[in-house]
């Protein structure tokens, strides 16, 4: 548990410089200047001087503007992603790998979103949903453990699969514990690209990652309301908004999630699976060109 707690105090950066992502394949997103969602280590000088030196490590373009294409074009290194997986796995036993340059944590992470398996996380979902309703506990186990071999930084998962294997029995409180430190890991990365607030969401490989962010971070009992909103550049978040107690509690009274990626695997589905007559482009009519001399477009 003390490693638990230091992971989520380790990897919970204070971002003090801005930066946006302006490629239109990717979340557009400005890290924080203040509100950082954890103000308990704001005066924490020694997480500063490693958050400065974290962020000097990440990719950036010419314009200096966050490239998260890079942890994508990383990750689909088959080699590499196998190698990060597996040094993931026994992050309970030695973490400097991915302490030592977080890189490595974001490549697992939303480098995940630029694989060819990414799009078979919801059905992967409904399927260890199906499972679990049909009182097949150890499928859905087995199946959990499947999934993460592909996505290894899939907080849901992770945390089902400690919750199942604690029930089934069958795994070592050694094990259990890998799981509950790889969950908060997850979750510490959102830390890196956002604090929460409608101008710097966090952002999300999944949806299901919201909840488990807002359960196991801040500690909700439940939602008031939940919102798909596009702000005006365009990017699509999902605008959560606390139950009073909770707003009390927490002193937010709404979190919002940079849905980007999951909109963008939705597309891709929807585009894989729709009927060959929705995807054919539809025909036009040779139409007469009218032009201008002073304009050689069409009219």
């Amino acid at each position: 548990m003390k490693f638990i707690i230091s992971i989520c105090v380790w990897l919970s950066p204070l971002l003090c410089c801005a930066q946006t992502i302006q490629h239109k394949d990717q979340p557009e997103v400005q890290n924080p200047v203040s509100d950082d969602p954890a103000p308990m280590f704001h005066d924490d000088s020694l997480r500063m001087a490693y958050t400065l030196e974290q962020r000097a490590k990440f990719p950036y373009a010419q314009d200096s503007t966050l490239d998260m294409r890079v942890w994508g074009i990383a990750a689909q290194n088959d080699s590499l992603f196998q190698f990060l997986t597996d040094k993931f796995k026994v992050i309970n036993e030695s973490d400097s790998i991915f302490h030592e340059d977080v890189n490595n944590l974001m490549i697992l992470y939303y480098g995940y979103a630029y694989r060819d398996s990414y799009g078979q996380m919801p059905a992967t979902e409904i399927k260890i949903n199906q499972l679990l309703q049909q009182s097949k506990t150890e499928d859905a186990f087995d199946l959990c453990e499947t999934t993460l071999e592909q996505a290894p930084a899939s907080p849901h998962i992770l945390m089902l699969a400690a919750n199942l294997a604690q029930k089934l029995g069958t795994r070592s409180s050694k094990e259990i514990d890998s799981y509950y430190a790889r969950f908060f890991t997850c979750l510490s990365a959102m830390h890196w690209l956002g604090n929460g607030s409608a101008e710097m969401p966090f952002v999300v490989v999944n949806v299901s990652d919201e909840y488990a962010f807002l359960y196991s971070i801040l500690k909700i009992q439940g939602i008031e309301s939940q919102e798909l909103i596009h702000r005006e550049d365009g990017t699509p978040c999902d605008r959560i908004v606390l139950r009073e107690d909770d707003a009390r509690r927490t002193g937010l009274t709404e979190v919002w999630f940079n849905v980007t990626y999951p909109m963008r695997g939705l597309a891709k589905i929807y585009e894989t699976n729709s009927p060959t007559w929705q995807k054919s482009k539809p025909k036009t009519r040779n139409k007469k060109r009218h032009t201008s001399k002073n304009d050689n477009t069409a009219q």
